[in-house]
């Protein structure tokens, strides 16, 4: 761990315990990072708190560019004003207040907050980026990619999308389109694969719940269903790399989603502490505290992502590289939340797949 991350951490921490994040503990003493750092190496944060009273936090981030650092808190609310003028530093690292609008993790909205979800083909195959969803279930999230598990075949996407936050039972469907995605012209949905395996969601107190890094789920695929092509062919589509890098801030890259489609971004900052989102839905309404994402801003539309593009593959702009998988966005669309691919790979002892079904 680095020493700045080390600091984003403290400063959550500090942030944490004086009651800043929201949802807000309340006051507490004392800190307790689930992170291991040196105690001797906290700094006094008075000064910084004093100039973030009255915002509402999220997370923590950092981020180093050719030698250049900075800090980054990203707040829910805040007054504008406030936050054009707040300029403050650490031990001379500049510290960057972000507003990022509050997000929700709610399947359900889906058809309400976007238009029809995209499903993209490829020899008669569903390809990934396209819509998808768990028969029985009324949203719609995005088919990331197709990894491989010792002889077979699994559609990857977060757990939200394929389990319904942990509640899709075992060999249940997933159908691509989703139902609500369906229409005249557009191809009925289908089976594509039977869900599998999950990484657990968990909530609860982050001083007492360990922190969680992946929000994560496999379903075993249809061999004639589906495709590793991300995409439409004919509009900057291209096949899921089988191999895999380490994000880093200032990293060019793009995704393929159901609702917005082709978006490109920048790799902003790593979030190594306290970072929560609520989830709503219909079995499963909790805060859910996580560690180690990363924050991608987009560089060339409005949005790097919207509600329904949960489960995009992010891949290195020239789509030689594979390196996380979004599962939220802010408010407004502007960011991407991920999670390292590689961690995800390794939780569940898979390997990346290309060249499937071209």
């Amino acid at each position: 761990m680095s020493e700045l991350e080390k600091l984003a951490i403290q400063i959550a921490d500090d942030f944490l315990k004086n009651g800043y994040f929201e949802p807000s503990l309340g006051s507490v003493s004392p800190a307790t990072s689930q992170i291991s750092t040196d105690k001797n190496d906290f700094y006094n944060f008075d000064s910084l708190r004093g100039g973030f009273a009255g915002l509402s936090v999220q997370g923590v981030g950092c981020a180093e560019i050719e030698g250049h650092v900075q800090i980054y808190v990203y707040v829910v609310k805040g007054n504008k004003r406030k936050l054009n003028s707040l300029f403050c530093a650490i031990h001379d690292i500049p510290v960057k207040a972000v507003k990022v609008g509050k997000t929700i993790i709610k399947p359900e909205t889906v058809s309400t907050a976007t238009n029809r979800g995209k499903i993209f083909t490829k020899n008669g195959r569903v390809a990934c980026g396209s819509s998808c969803q768990p028969a029985g279930e009324h949203y719609a999230g995005t088919l990331g990619a197709i990894v491989q598990k010792e002889n077979k075949f699994f559609a990857l996407s977060n757990n939200h999308v394929f389990a319904a936050c942990n509640h899709t039972r075992v060999g249940q469907p997933i159908m691509s389109p989703s139902s609500m995605d369906a229409g005249p012209n557009i191809p009925a949905p289908r089976l594509i694969a039977r869900h599998s395996e999950i990484l657990e969601l968990r909530s609860g107190d982050p001083y007492l719940v360990p922190l969680i890094s992946l929000d994560a789920a496999v379903a075993e695929i249809d061999p004639e269903a589906v495709t590793s092509w991300q995409g439409s062919e004919n509009e900057g589509g291209y096949d899921t790399p089988n191999v895999y890098t380490t994000p880093s801030p200032g990293m060019l890259v793009k995704k393929i989603g159901r609702t917005t489609g082709l978006t490109l971004g920048t790799i902003e900052a790593k979030v190594p502490g306290q970072w929560y989102l609520e989830y709503k839905s219909k079995k499963f309404t909790a805060t859910v505290w996580f560690q180690n994402i990363w924050t991608i801003r987009t560089t060339e539309t409005p949005y790097f992502a919207l509600p329904g593009d949960s489960g995009s593959l992010i891949v290195t702009n020239d789509a030689k590289q594979a390196v996380g998988l979004l599962f939220a966005a802010s408010q407004n669309g502007e960011y991407g939340y991920i999670f390292p691919i590689e961690n995800i790979l390794r939780a569940f002892n898979a390997q990346l797949v290309s060249n499937y079904g071209l």
